[in-house]
């Protein structure tokens, strides 16, 4: 009977566990609303050179992505053309965009409100 008592702890705790997702520890929630008129791919959200998050998924014009944990409130957005292969900087417009406490109207910057689930709309894609 003990045996069990523990297995059965064991297994409540593993539960406990599991329950947790892998971006527990991030400061928001973030997807994007694709405006831009294209379908992209490969969306990056930058802080500092460095990428903190990335969407992989296509997005389809008039479409938003999943949503992502994020770790860096203030960053700027990059993608990739899904057609041509080009690579775009994301122009964001306020108009839509939703859980944001700053964003560079028409430039590619923004920072998220800390624990939002934010939108960001793409207004523009400008190639690099």
């Amino acid at each position: 009977m003990k045996k069990y008592l523990v297995i059965a702890m064991f297994a409540i705790a593993a539960f406990g566990f599991v329950g947790c997702s892998e971006d527990a520890d991030t400061k928001a929630d973030l997807r994007w609303q694709n405006n831009g008129g294209a379908d992209v791919k490969e969306i990056k959200w930058v802080h500092n050179g460095s990428v903190d998050q990335s969407w992989d998924e296509t997005t389809i014009a008039g479409n938003p992505s999943a949503y992502k944990g994020i770790y860096e409130l203030a960053g700027t957005a990059d993608c990739i053309d899904n057609t041509t292969g080009a690579p775009y900087t994301i122009g964001l417009t306020a108009t839509g965009s939703t859980g944001y406490s700053t964003i560079s109207e028409g430039g590619s910057s923004a920072t998220i409100t800390e624990n939002a689930a934010a939108t960001l709309v793409m207004d523009t894609l400008t190639a690099k």
